[in-house]
C-alpha cells in the first residue's frame, strides 16, 4: 500500500529532476520515482540523506508512513502497559513515565 510522501512536493520547490535527486544520494532515478509515489519506503540512510539535502525531518517527508509506524509502536506500548499490571517498583516506573511520554508525543502529533 502506498504511503503519502512529500518527496515530490519537496523536489519541485528546489527545481531539482529526478534524476538530479538521484545524483545527489547515489541512486537511480527509478528510485526516486518509486519512493516520490508511496511505492517504496526508503531505508534509513536513504531518509537521512533527504533530510541532509531538503533540510527535512524524514517525519515531514513521509508523514503516512511515521503514522503507521506511529500505530504500530504506540498498540505495542499499550500492551508493555497492560503486561506491567500493578507493579509499582523502579523499573515499572520509569518504563510507565516513558510510555506516558510517548502518549502524549503521539497525542500532539500533526495528523499526517
Amino acid at each position: 500500500m502506498p504511503h503519502i510522501t512529500y518527496v515530490r512536493r519537496t523536489r519541485r520547490r528546489w527545481a531539482l529532476s529526478q534524476p538530479e535527486l538521484a545524483q545527489l544520494l547515489g541512486i537511480s532515478q527509478s528510485v526516486i520515482s518509486r519512493i516520490e509515489t508511496g511505492d517504496l519506503i526508503p531505508g534509513t540512510s536513504l531518509a537521512f540523506g533527504l533530510q541532509v539535502i531538503f533540510g527535512q525531518s524524514p517525519r515531514a517527508l513521509f508523514p503516512g508512513l511515521y503514522s503507521a509506524v506511529e500505530d504500530t509502536v504506540m498498540t505495542q506500548a499499550a500492551e508493555l502497559d497492560r503486561a506491567l499490571g500493578a507493579r509499582k517498583d523502579y523499573a515499572t516506573e520509569t518504563k510507565r513515565r516513558l510510555l506516558t511520554a510517548m502518549a502524549h508525543r503521539a497525542d500532539a502529533s500533526p495528523s499526517a
